[in-house]
């Protein structure tokens, strides 16, 4: 078994849940949290806090952390990392990105709502800096609950 810990910016993670609501409740199954921010800056330091201790359980050749970002900014080179981690050759995947070919959606994670997409098409763009647009309230929620954490991870 290998694990492949896909890290994203926590701060973007929290402005999509407070721009966008609660996957659930788009879905029409709950109702949005009285605190996003809050809830998931929770979530996310959760998610990631597990995903490190397996990663210090385990041996390093079966664990790789990788930065979202880096993997938008730069696939060719994340992907040859990921290939060389579980030592297969992922030519026709980096390929099949730069002819932008999409890409069948097997993601099934609860979280992420790429799951509900029939395909995948990568978009270099998704891995750009760009300027996160949450409230002083909802920056500091975050920065109380998962700040220290997201800088581990070299965000600032």
């Amino acid at each position: 078994m290998y694990v492949i810990h896909i890290v994203k910016n926590g701060l973007s993670i929290v402005e999509s849940y407070v721009s966008k609501g609660r996957n659930w409740a788009l879905e029409g199954h709950v109702k949005n949290d009285r605190f996003p921010a809050a809830r998931s800056a929770l979530g996310w330091v959760l998610a990631n806090k597990i995903a490190c201790r397996l990663g210090k359980k385990l041996p390093k050749t079966k664990y790789l952390q990788i930065r979202y970002e880096d993997l938008a900014d730069n696939p060719t080179k994340i992907f040859n990392q990921i290939g060389e981690f579980i030592n297969e050759d992922l030519s026709e995947v980096i390929n099949s990105i730069h002819a932008g070919h999409s890409f069948k959606a097997k993601h099934n994670v609860g979280g992420n709502r790429l799951r509900l997409e029939k395909e995948i098409k990568f978009n270099p763009s998704l891995g750009r800096v760009k300027k996160i647009n949450l409230s002083l309230k909802d920056r500091l929620t975050f920065k109380l609950i998962a700040g220290d954490l997201n800088k581990s991870f070299g965000y600032k």
